[in-house]
């Protein structure tokens, strides 16, 4: 009993609120506050500060935290071997993913997953680099799709796929413009920023260009970056997976000297990844090289 209190813990501490962490659990709003109230009876020492609405992890709550995060990961761990021992082929895969990534390669690769293991559940928890990061260092999901600034040398990871960096430009350049775009140019043109990307690997693309771009806005969504190269607003770059299977009307280009990122597929967990884990590793490895993504 006390694991689940334990996790109602770290949900409503992830949540930030006692209502979505019930909705999220499938509990009553009652239950997960009782739960929150008898470990703090316990232990003697408030989790959360109450403010009108709001609820905050106190210090002695954070510090908890930490090791709750750690205890939940090691109870995950042996659940997964208990199954491995009992060569079951089903279980759950919570996989942490970026816009790119679940545009272009999530769902083909799901589908095949499914196809060959359809007693496997798979569940998308999909956010900035900074959160997949920290989902999957404290156990909140077993794989990662990550770019390779936030990749360490502990992970176990396999590259998946280089994704081309396209310079993005309104429809009247197509005639200045004709097979590349050059880089220096973002210094003379209206750039928008694309604050969706990684902030050091966009730093590295003009460190290692020696650029200083004309930035007249800094965007976090594609969609709005795309509306306003529509409306010649500024001109822009994007990962060629955000491209993808889009309908908008303006004009990508390649680099003269070509861009990439590197997408990993990574785990912490190498030495006790679950069977499952690693069937989905192997399946999406296996459908990058048939389906021949760079």
């Amino acid at each position: 009993m006390t694991l689940v209190k334990y996790m109602i813990f770290q949900k409503v501490a992830e949540c930030g609120s006692f209502t979505k962490a019930s909705l999220e659990l499938n509990m009553t709003q009652s239950a997960v506050s009782h739960a929150i109230g008898s470990l703090e009876k316990s232990m003697d020492f408030a989790l959360f500060s109450r403010e009108k609405s709001q609820i905050k992890l106190t210090y002695e709550g954070s510090k908890i935290l930490d090791y709750v995060n750690i205890l939940l990961a090691s109870e995950r761990k042996l659940l997964r071997k208990i199954n491995d021992i009992k060569e079951l082929d089903e279980g759950l895969i919570r996989i942490g993913s970026f816009s790119g990534a679940s545009n272009r390669f999530i769902p083909p690769i799901i589908k095949s997953v499914q196809n060959e293991y359809p007693n496997i559940h798979i569940e998308i928890k999909e956010g900035s680099y900074k959160e997949i990061r920290n989902w999957l260092d404290n156990g909140e999901i077993d794989i990662a799709f990550m770019v390779e600034n936030y990749v360490n040398d502990k992970d176990f990871s396999r590259l998946l796929f280089k994704d081309e960096i396209l310079a993005v430009l309104p429809q009247k350049y197509k005639t200045i413009y004709k097979s590349y775009f050059d880089i220096k140019d973002l210094e003379k043109l209206p750039f928008i920023l694309p604050d969706n990307l990684c902030d050091k690997f966009v730093e590295n693309v003009f460190r290692n260009h020696n650029v200083t771009p004309n930035i007249v806005y800094k965007i976090r969504l594609n969609s709005t970056v795309f509306s306003m190269i529509e409306e010649d607003l500024g001109v822009s770059f994007a990962a060629e997976s955000n491209l993808h299977k889009l309908n908008y009307d303006f004009i990508t280009l390649p680099f003269k000297e070509r861009i990439y990122r590197h997408v990993y597929l990574i785990t912490n967990e190498a030495e006790a990844m679950s069977q499952i884990v690693e069937k989905f590793i192997t399946k999406a490895i296996g459908f990058k090289e048939i389906t021949n993504i760079k």
